[in-house]
Protein backbone atom coordinates (compact mmCIF):
# COMPACT_ATOMS: atom_id res chain seq x y z
CA UNK A 1 0.00 0.00 0.00
CA UNK A 2 1.35 3.71 -1.01
CA UNK A 3 0.86 6.29 -2.67
CA UNK A 4 3.12 8.51 -5.71
CA UNK A 5 2.62 11.90 -6.16
CA UNK A 6 3.55 14.27 -9.17
CA UNK A 7 2.92 17.71 -9.41
CA UNK A 8 3.13 20.26 -11.71
CA UNK A 9 4.18 23.46 -10.08
CA UNK A 10 4.34 27.11 -11.57
CA UNK A 11 7.79 28.10 -10.45
CA UNK A 12 10.51 26.54 -11.78
CA UNK A 13 12.11 23.58 -9.20
CA UNK A 14 13.98 20.90 -9.03
CA UNK A 15 13.28 17.80 -11.17
CA UNK A 16 12.29 14.84 -8.82
CA UNK A 17 14.79 12.37 -8.05
CA UNK A 18 11.84 9.89 -7.13
CA UNK A 19 12.11 8.14 -10.35
CA UNK A 20 15.88 8.26 -11.01
CA UNK A 21 16.34 7.18 -7.83
CA UNK A 22 13.64 3.70 -8.46
CA UNK A 23 15.37 3.07 -11.56
CA UNK A 24 18.65 3.14 -10.30
CA UNK A 25 17.20 0.92 -7.13
CA UNK A 26 16.08 -2.27 -10.25
CA UNK A 27 19.13 -1.82 -12.45
CA UNK A 28 21.30 -2.39 -9.14
CA UNK A 29 18.96 -4.66 -7.45
CA UNK A 30 19.08 -7.31 -10.62
CA UNK A 31 22.95 -6.79 -11.38
CA UNK A 32 23.45 -8.07 -7.43
CA UNK A 33 21.51 -10.75 -7.97
CA UNK A 34 18.65 -9.58 -5.79
CA UNK A 35 15.10 -10.67 -5.24
CA UNK A 36 13.52 -7.94 -7.83
CA UNK A 37 15.76 -9.67 -10.58
CA UNK A 38 13.26 -12.19 -10.92
CA UNK A 39 10.61 -9.80 -12.20
CA UNK A 40 10.63 -8.34 -15.68
CA UNK A 41 7.28 -7.17 -15.88
CA UNK A 42 5.10 -5.09 -13.69
CA UNK A 43 1.66 -4.40 -15.54
CA UNK A 44 -0.63 -2.02 -14.05
CA UNK A 45 -4.56 -2.16 -15.17
CA UNK A 46 -7.34 0.38 -13.85
CA UNK A 47 -5.23 2.19 -11.26
CA UNK A 48 -6.67 4.38 -8.73
CA UNK A 49 -5.55 8.02 -10.35
CA UNK A 50 -6.30 11.43 -8.57
CA UNK A 51 -6.01 14.45 -10.91
CA UNK A 52 -6.09 17.77 -8.60
CA UNK A 53 -6.52 20.61 -11.03
CA UNK A 54 -5.96 23.76 -8.49
CA UNK A 55 -5.71 25.99 -11.71
CA UNK A 56 -9.76 24.96 -11.92
CA UNK A 57 -10.61 24.28 -8.66
CA UNK A 58 -11.59 20.56 -9.53
CA UNK A 59 -10.16 17.00 -9.04
CA UNK A 60 -10.96 13.94 -11.44
CA UNK A 61 -10.63 10.61 -9.72
CA UNK A 62 -10.44 7.06 -11.09
CA UNK A 63 -10.44 3.64 -9.46
CA UNK A 64 -10.24 0.22 -9.17
CA UNK A 65 -6.86 -0.96 -8.99
CA UNK A 66 -5.84 -4.17 -10.74
CA UNK A 67 -2.14 -5.45 -10.86
CA UNK A 68 -0.78 -8.20 -13.20
CA UNK A 69 3.04 -9.53 -12.33
CA UNK A 70 4.73 -11.59 -14.53
CA UNK A 71 8.42 -13.34 -13.53
CA UNK A 72 10.17 -15.15 -15.19
CA UNK A 73 13.32 -16.30 -13.38
CA UNK A 74 16.39 -19.39 -13.53
CA UNK A 75 17.97 -21.46 -10.94
CA UNK A 76 15.44 -20.27 -7.80
CA UNK A 77 16.24 -22.32 -4.97
CA UNK A 78 12.49 -23.80 -4.01
CA UNK A 79 13.77 -24.17 -0.51
CA UNK A 80 12.44 -20.70 0.35
CA UNK A 81 8.83 -21.67 0.16
CA UNK A 82 9.26 -24.46 2.16
CA UNK A 83 7.74 -22.45 5.71
CA UNK A 84 5.24 -20.76 2.55
CA UNK A 85 1.65 -20.90 3.26
CA UNK A 86 -1.01 -21.86 0.41
CA UNK A 87 -0.20 -22.80 -3.06
CA UNK A 88 2.95 -21.29 -2.59
CA UNK A 89 4.07 -24.14 -0.39
CA UNK A 90 4.00 -26.67 -3.18
CA UNK A 91 7.53 -25.10 -4.44
CA UNK A 92 8.84 -26.78 -1.13
CA UNK A 93 8.45 -30.41 -2.96
CA UNK A 94 10.99 -29.52 -5.33
CA UNK A 95 14.31 -30.15 -4.09
CA UNK A 96 16.98 -28.89 -6.86
CA UNK A 97 16.75 -25.15 -8.39
CA UNK A 98 13.76 -24.39 -11.09
CA UNK A 99 12.89 -22.34 -13.87
CA UNK A 100 10.39 -21.08 -15.50
CA UNK A 101 7.73 -18.10 -15.01
CA UNK A 102 4.85 -17.01 -12.92
CA UNK A 103 1.91 -14.65 -13.22
CA UNK A 104 0.15 -13.48 -10.81
CA UNK A 105 -2.94 -11.08 -10.72
CA UNK A 106 -3.48 -8.52 -7.77
CA UNK A 107 -6.83 -6.73 -6.92
CA UNK A 108 -7.04 -4.85 -4.02
CA UNK A 109 -5.03 -6.50 -1.58
CA UNK A 110 -5.75 -10.18 -2.51
CA UNK A 111 -4.56 -12.44 -5.15
CA UNK A 112 -7.04 -13.18 -7.55
CA UNK A 113 -5.58 -15.70 -9.72
CA UNK A 114 -1.72 -17.10 -9.86
CA UNK A 115 -0.48 -19.44 -12.66
CA UNK A 116 2.64 -20.56 -13.59
CA UNK A 117 4.78 -22.51 -15.52
CA UNK A 118 7.93 -24.72 -14.44
CA UNK A 119 10.76 -26.49 -15.39
CA UNK A 120 14.17 -28.47 -13.16
CA UNK A 121 15.88 -31.22 -13.46
CA UNK A 122 18.90 -33.64 -11.42
CA UNK A 123 17.14 -33.57 -8.13
CA UNK A 124 13.88 -35.11 -6.12
CA UNK A 125 11.12 -34.22 -5.54
CA UNK A 126 8.95 -35.05 -2.18
CA UNK A 127 5.34 -34.60 -0.68
CA UNK A 128 5.03 -34.92 2.94
CA UNK A 129 2.74 -37.54 4.05
CA UNK A 130 2.72 -39.08 0.47
CA UNK A 131 5.82 -40.72 0.24
CA UNK A 132 8.36 -42.12 2.63
CA UNK A 133 11.49 -40.41 1.05
CA UNK A 134 11.85 -37.94 -1.89
CA UNK A 135 12.09 -39.48 -5.27
CA UNK A 136 15.08 -38.57 -7.55
CA UNK A 137 14.00 -37.05 -10.94
CA UNK A 138 15.95 -36.50 -13.90
CA UNK A 139 13.87 -34.14 -15.24
CA UNK A 140 10.29 -32.36 -14.51
CA UNK A 141 8.07 -29.83 -16.04
CA UNK A 142 4.89 -28.62 -14.76
CA UNK A 143 2.24 -25.80 -15.31
CA UNK A 144 -0.70 -25.34 -13.58
CA UNK A 145 -2.87 -22.08 -11.20
CA UNK A 146 -3.21 -21.56 -7.71
CA UNK A 147 -7.02 -21.66 -6.96
CA UNK A 148 -9.38 -20.41 -4.09
CA UNK A 149 -6.72 -17.77 -2.40
CA UNK A 150 -3.89 -20.32 -2.25
CA UNK A 151 -6.35 -23.49 -1.26
CA UNK A 152 -5.93 -25.22 -3.83
CA UNK A 153 -3.51 -26.25 -6.48
CA UNK A 154 -4.52 -27.36 -9.88
CA UNK A 155 -1.68 -28.96 -11.87
CA UNK A 156 -2.84 -28.77 -15.70
CA UNK A 157 0.00 -30.99 -16.20
CA UNK A 158 3.40 -32.77 -14.87
CA UNK A 159 5.51 -34.72 -16.77
CA UNK A 160 8.94 -36.10 -14.89
CA UNK A 161 11.42 -38.80 -15.83
CA UNK A 162 12.57 -40.60 -12.36
CA UNK A 163 15.31 -41.89 -13.82
CA UNK A 164 13.88 -44.11 -16.72
CA UNK A 165 10.12 -44.52 -14.92
CA UNK A 166 7.98 -41.60 -16.95
CA UNK A 167 5.12 -40.27 -14.80
CA UNK A 168 2.40 -37.76 -16.41
CA UNK A 169 -0.43 -36.42 -13.69
CA UNK A 170 -3.11 -33.87 -14.03
CA UNK A 171 -5.34 -32.74 -11.06
CA UNK A 172 -5.95 -30.88 -8.23
CA UNK A 173 -4.35 -31.00 -4.69
CA UNK A 174 -6.62 -29.74 -1.94
CA UNK A 175 -6.08 -28.72 1.56
CA UNK A 176 -2.79 -27.10 0.88
CA UNK A 177 -1.48 -26.08 4.50
CA UNK A 178 -2.93 -29.16 6.10
CA UNK A 179 -3.96 -32.53 5.74
CA UNK A 180 -3.36 -33.06 1.99
CA UNK A 181 -6.01 -34.08 -0.86
CA UNK A 182 -5.70 -35.31 -4.67
CA UNK A 183 -7.91 -36.20 -7.61
CA UNK A 184 -7.03 -36.54 -10.95
CA UNK A 185 -5.14 -39.35 -13.27
CA UNK A 186 -1.65 -40.42 -13.05
CA UNK A 187 -0.15 -42.44 -16.31
CA UNK A 188 3.45 -44.59 -15.35
CA UNK A 189 5.34 -45.94 -18.03
CA UNK A 190 8.57 -48.33 -17.43
CA UNK A 191 8.22 -49.03 -13.70
CA UNK A 192 10.09 -51.60 -11.91
CA UNK A 193 7.94 -53.49 -10.07
CA UNK A 194 10.65 -53.24 -7.00
CA UNK A 195 10.25 -49.84 -7.31
CA UNK A 196 6.70 -49.97 -6.52
CA UNK A 197 6.39 -49.19 -3.27
CA UNK A 198 7.93 -46.28 -3.63
CA UNK A 199 5.91 -44.35 -6.10
CA UNK A 200 2.26 -45.55 -4.30
CA UNK A 201 1.64 -43.05 -2.04
CA UNK A 202 1.31 -44.42 1.77
CA UNK A 203 -2.23 -42.97 1.99
CA UNK A 204 -3.40 -44.93 -1.02
CA UNK A 205 -5.06 -48.49 -0.19
CA UNK A 206 -1.77 -48.80 2.56
CA UNK A 207 -3.01 -52.86 3.41
CA UNK A 208 -3.07 -53.45 -0.98
CA UNK A 209 0.67 -51.58 -0.98
CA UNK A 210 2.03 -53.31 1.80
CA UNK A 211 0.76 -56.84 0.02
CA UNK A 212 2.20 -55.86 -3.15
CA UNK A 213 5.52 -54.91 -1.15
CA UNK A 214 6.24 -57.97 0.25
CA UNK A 215 5.09 -60.05 -2.06
CA UNK A 216 6.06 -59.16 -5.89
CA UNK A 217 9.62 -58.53 -7.05
CA UNK A 218 11.19 -58.68 -10.01
CA UNK A 219 9.27 -57.51 -13.87
CA UNK A 220 8.18 -54.41 -15.27
CA UNK A 221 5.13 -52.63 -15.57
CA UNK A 222 5.12 -51.15 -18.81
CA UNK A 223 2.07 -48.92 -19.07
CA UNK A 224 -0.32 -48.08 -15.80
CA UNK A 225 -2.91 -45.21 -15.71
CA UNK A 226 -5.63 -44.86 -13.48
CA UNK A 227 -7.80 -42.29 -11.85
CA UNK A 228 -6.95 -41.50 -8.27
CA UNK A 229 -8.89 -39.57 -5.63
CA UNK A 230 -7.29 -39.27 -2.17
CA UNK A 231 -9.42 -37.32 0.50
CA UNK A 232 -8.14 -35.26 3.51
CA UNK A 233 -8.85 -38.20 6.44
CA UNK A 234 -10.28 -41.00 4.54
CA UNK A 235 -8.36 -42.18 1.31
CA UNK A 236 -9.44 -43.93 -1.46
CA UNK A 237 -8.82 -44.89 -4.94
Amino acid sequence: EGRISLGLKSKPSRPSRFMPGLLRALVRDRRDKGPLRLMTTVRIENAELNIDDRYLGRVWRSRNLSVTLDLVFKHLDPAMFASAKGGLQALGWFKMPVAGTFRLKIKGATVTDASFDLTGKDGAIGIPGYYDQPLAVTLFKTRGRVLDEGRRLRVEKFEADFRGTKVTISGVFSGLGGPLGFGGSVAIETLPVDDLPKFWPRALKANARNWVAENLSGGMVRSLDMRVELKHDHPSG
